[in-house]
């Protein structure tokens, strides 16, 4: 039996420019422990230091999702971030308001699932693998089914005709 383990995050408290207010990070976990120290910083900057790219995914998929979490009230998805080699989930959930008008504040989940995935493509693998050699001995047990099936008419067609010849 595996003990399946919930992959490592960090909770972002955003505003709608994706300014960190807040973290909770007691689930970060290696990989994520060093984006959840600081505040005052915008979320992309905190998981791409230094990165200046302007078409960057994670850049352009953070600055979609905070426009439209106001309407939508949560919106998740994944990302395979090439900066850092890691498969990440993100949830943006509507978190409330400050003041009237003001498009509130943001709950984001950012979730490493990259072992996860991992796992999941060493498992398809395995079942691949596994349906082939069965593939592969069902072709040799039919061939083999069809060798002995082929003796057994031989034999049986002799018989048939040492019988003949006996009567």
């Amino acid at each position: 039996q595996l003990a399946v383990k919930p992959p490592p995050q960090v909770d972002f408290l955003v505003d709608a420019r994706g300014v960190i207010l807040d973290v909770g990070s007691q689930s970060a976990g290696a990989p994520l422990q060093r984006v959840a120290d600081r505040r005052g910083v915008g979320v992309h900057e905190r998981l791409h230091p230094g990165c200046q790219d302007l078409e960057c995914v994670l850049r352009c998929s953070l600055a979609h999702v905070l426009s439209e979490v106001p309407e939508a009230g949560t919106l998740e998805w994944e990302l395979q971030d090439n900066l850092s080699g890691r498969t990440l989930r993100l949830c943006a959930k509507r978190a409330f308001a400050t003041t009237p008008g003001d498009a509130g504040l943001v709950l984001l989940t950012v979730s490493d699932i990259t072992e996860g995935r991992q796992l999941t493509g060493t498992l398809r693998e395995m079942n691949r693998e596994l349906a082939d050699l069965l593939t592969q001995e069902s072709v040799e047990k039919q061939a083999q089914l069809a060798r002995l099936d082929r003796k057994l008419r031989t034999l049986s067609a002799e018989l048939i005709m040492a019988q003949e010849a006996e009567r």
